[in-house]
């Protein structure tokens, strides 16, 4: 079984949460591997998931000294820095100016 785990705002505000959860599914026979994720909002967004970028940057350190501890978490190598560079949900950037493009393809293939 794979552990598929998005991390949340929430779970950050608690010390601690992000190993309590590893080392539990870790211990687990059952368990091949655990994947992380971070929470990703939709464009404007702004809801009590969405991680701060402090709270991205925290993650994409501990993320990786988590994986030397606990060998079932998949953390390959980079992805703590593209945790950290997943923001521009935040001030607008490539997902915005993809959004516009999809809107106008789309205007005019339906026209």
């Amino acid at each position: 079984m794979n552990i598929n785990w998005t991390i949340t705002r929430p779970m950050m505000e608690r010390e601690g949460y992000l190993e309590e959860y590893v080392a539990f599914w870790n211990a687990r026979p059952e368990v091949n591997k655990i994947w992380a994720s971070l929470y990703t909002p939709q464009l404007g967004e702004q809801t009590p998931e969405m991680l701060t970028p402090e709270q991205r940057r925290q993650v994409s350190r501990a993320l990786p000294e988590l994986a030397k501890r606990y060998p079932k978490l998949l953390m390959p190598e980079g992805v703590g820095h593209a945790f950290v560079k997943s923001d521009t949900f935040q001030n607008g950037g490539a997902a915005q100016k993809a959004w516009g493009q999809v809107l106008a393809f789309l205007k005019g293939a339906l026209s």
